[in-house]
């Protein structure tokens, strides 16, 4: 009796053990705090700041901060920001990170960042601009004329 307590007792604990070492410890990529980096190959927009076409990184801010507080920078180091960001989720993870955008027209705002394997990512708020491109759009549907649609735009990244 003593023996079988012991044994199962054993078995527990490597089971709890398994248990941490499986889910308590993320993969490298399913958090923002290592940058990832893409090629954008349109001008857009992010909490009301403009960027050029070309490389950018992504990642946190502060390595303390979590999530919430994001940089965007240019590889050449022009260009900059730190807009705060909103938790969003999704059933289904994807192998690599990604960059959503919607699209007005020419207009293009960045929405969303995906790391890799990750079924959790962060969501930028609309400024006034996408707003009003959004609302043109809007406007132009509604009174019949011919116009572009609004479109999602998803840019691959990868870790360096």
């Amino acid at each position: 009796m003593k023996e079988k307590f012991v044994t199962t007792s054993i078995k527990v604990v490597l089971l709890i053990v398994a248990t941490i070492a499986t889910f308590g410890t993320p993969a490298r990529g399913q958090t923002l705090d290592n940058k990832m980096k893409a090629n954008i190959p349109f001008d857009f927009e992010v909490g009301g700041q403009k960027f050029s076409a070309g490389q950018y990184s992504v990642g946190r801010a502060l390595r303390e901060s979590g999530d919430l507080v994001l940089r965007i920078e240019s590889l050449d180091g022009h260009s900059r920001a730190i807009p705060l960001t909103i938790p969003v989720n999704r059933l289904d993870s994807r192998d690599k990170g990604s960059l959503v955008f919607h699209r007005y027209g020419d207009d293009y705002f960045l929405s969303q960042v995906w790391p890799a394997a990750a079924n959790s990512g962060r969501e930028f708020t609309k400024s006034r601009a996408e707003r009003q491109a959004e609302k043109r759009v809007r406007e132009q549907v509604g009174v019949g004329r011919k116009t572009d649609s609004v479109e999602t735009v998803i840019v691959m990244a990868y870790l360096p």
